[in-house]
């Protein structure tokens, strides 16, 4: 019975002792995985602070995209009121051109209708000139042959009856 108590009780001692290096086996695996992740804790808690330190800087960027934005805005609304004015001169100045256009070829028109009024009055002129001067020669010669046909009537009329004087 002793045989077989101690064979029992080194048979429980042994299963104890597997039994035991079972746990301790757990134990150091279950160590090894605190570890690792005590090590991917902090690295997630580096992590973590790395994007807390990011997202402070993105809040920052984004308050300055807004300061900006608010700055673009206000830029962009005069700027739209100074194309509202230059479109509403440009449409003035082209109502402008378009009349100064239209005076322009009316002016045109009486200009060509004067240049074709004085050439033809320029014609006229010249023929009128022509017209004087040969009137002017044909009353020279006229007066000449009046002057003749008078000093003929004086010779004729004379007493001494056309004699030339001595």
């Amino acid at each position: 019975y002793q045989e077989a108590t101690a064979a029992q009780r080194a048979e429980e001692s042994q299963g104890y002792e597997q039994r035991i290096a079972r746990l301790e086996q757990d134990i150091a695996m279950t160590n090894r995985q605190i570890t690792s992740q005590q090590t991917t804790l902090a690295q997630q808690e580096a992590r973590l602070a790395h994007l807390a330190a990011d997202q402070v800087q993105l809040q920052q960027a984004a308050y300055g995209a807004q300061e900006e934005m608010v700055s673009l805005r206000a830029e962009r609304e005069r700027l739209t009121v100074r194309l509202e004015e230059m479109t509403a001169a440009r449409q003035h100045l082209v109502a402008q051109m378009e009349a100064l256009q239209t005076q322009l070829a009316a002016t045109k028109m009486a200009l060509a209708a004067r240049e074709q009024e004085t050439t033809m009055l320029a014609d006229q002129l010249r023929r009128t000139e022509e017209c004087a001067d040969r009137l002017a020669e044909e009353k020279h010669i006229w007066l000449q042959e009046r002057a003749t046909l008078v000093e003929q009537v004086r010779h004729v009329s004379s007493p001494d009856g056309g004699a030339p004087p001595v």
